[in-house]
């Protein structure tokens, strides 16, 4: 889920390279006059095609987008390996609060939690425990390597099913007591800084729907209930797979990203009109399915494809979900576009980045296929039109 920052000079860029082409039939045909001669097809693979680890973000607050999902737990991953999870979330006091709450006494609050998202081993409980966050903390672009301190004692234990669609959390007397003016206050916003959710037992990682959280005070005949308003995820990934050189992997929340780069500067290229440009990734599906009983591994739908500038800025070009047959393949106005343009030797992007949409927040995975000598792997495939035929 890595989300780039585009300078200005590359937001032109863009505009200019990716809007170019409304109808990719014609590019390049000034190029070699319209007489041309018979289309053919070439395959060009990647010259490179690696993994690119970045820091993916997590963490959005409500005034500035939507809240991302918030992921809890742990799971061991037989493939892919151990993915921890801690969340944190925050919540704001509502627009309108009734007056005998403000000056009641809260009895009782609990905290209610939508689960819309399930990775691992669904056959054991998933024990979660809660903890206070003593000090404001940012939310707004915060990546997942990002470390938020919380107190160490346990305000509760949170025991449910991976399985379940609502977690329903009586928060202790006690907690209640203590946090009784706070949740009655008009500075609640400024004084409460939200929990954490740590993983203590079980084999899966859950994600709470930002819309589903609520924690709802009581006092007297009047209840208020306090949405999210801020959220992050930290992630850390140990015993990373080992998939041999025939595979790569593209995972949500983990960072594990692909760099690809390809030679478009072969004399076989130049001076030829592309007509069709199709960046092919096949993937391997069987292996992502194959699972050990009530263990779920979602499959990753959608990448987005980014160019990245030679001064390292990544603009991006398209996104796609896997078709049927197990592949992503890119084909737009914009990227034939772009190609043309490299096979011309214009310096547009140094490299290609493939990344998991901003907005997901999974731990969702696909497996591309590497292998650059058989006919069926990742390539990008031109069609192009020669004068000279």
């Amino acid at each position: 889920m890595y989300r780039p920052a585009l300078s200005c000079g590359a937001l032109l860029l863009a505009l200019s390279v990716l809007t170019a082409c409304e109808d990719p039939s014609s590019v390049g045909l000034d190029l070699v006059g319209e007489q041309g001669g018979q289309p053919f097809v070439v395959a060009v693979p990647p010259a490179v095609i690696e993994q690119e680890v970045l820091s993916d973000v997590t963490g959005t607050i409500g005034t500035t987008g939507t809240i991302l999902r918030t992921l809890a737990g742990q799971v061991e991953d037989p493939l892919l390996g151990r993915i921890t999870t801690t969340g944190h979330i925050d919540f704001q006091a509502p627009s309108s609060v009734p007056e005998n709450f403000r000056n009641g006494q809260v009895s009782s609050t609990t905290l209610e939690m939508t689960i819309d998202y399930v990775y691992g081993d669904t056959t054991q409980p998933l024990v979660l425990t809660l903890h206070d966050i003593p000090e404001a903390w940012n939310a707004s672009g915060t990546t997942a390597d990002t470390l938020i301190t919380a107190r160490p004692e346990v305000v509760t234990e949170i025991r449910f099913a991976p399985t379940d669609s609502l977690v329903t959390v009586a928060l202790p007397e006690a907690w209640v007591a203590a946090h009784d003016a706070r949740l009655r206050a008009t500075t609640f916003n400024d004084d409460f800084h939200g929990f954490q959710l740590a993983w203590r037992s079980g084999g899966a990682v859950v994600g709470f729907s930002p819309g589903g959280f609520r924690l709802r005070a009581v006092a007297g005949t009047d209840t208020v209930a306090f949405p999210a308003a801020k959220s992050v995820t930290r992630i850390e990934h140990t015993g990373g797979p080992d998939l041999g050189p025939d595979r790569i992997l593209l995972q949500d929340g983990t960072g594990l990203n692909v760099r690809l780069r390809f030679d478009f500067t072969a004399e076989t290229l130049r001076n030829h009109a592309v007509n069709r440009a199709r960046l092919r990734l096949p993937t391997d599906t069987l292996t992502l399915q194959e699972t050990p009983p009530g263990f779920v591994r979602p499959p990753l739908g959608e990448v987005v494809l980014y160019g990245i500038t030679p001064d390292d800025t990544p603009v991006q070009i398209t996104r796609v979900s896997r078709n049927a047959d197990g592949q992503y393949v890119f084909e737009t106005a914009g990227l034939l576009n772009v190609i043309q343009r490299m096979v011309l030797e214009e310096e547009i992007f140094d490299r290609f980045r493939l990344a998991v949409p901003t907005e997901q927040n999974t731990l969702n995975a696909a497996l591309l296929l590497r292998d650059t000598t058989g006919t069926g792997g990742p390539a990008v495939l031109l069609t192009l039109t020669s004068p000279d035929n």
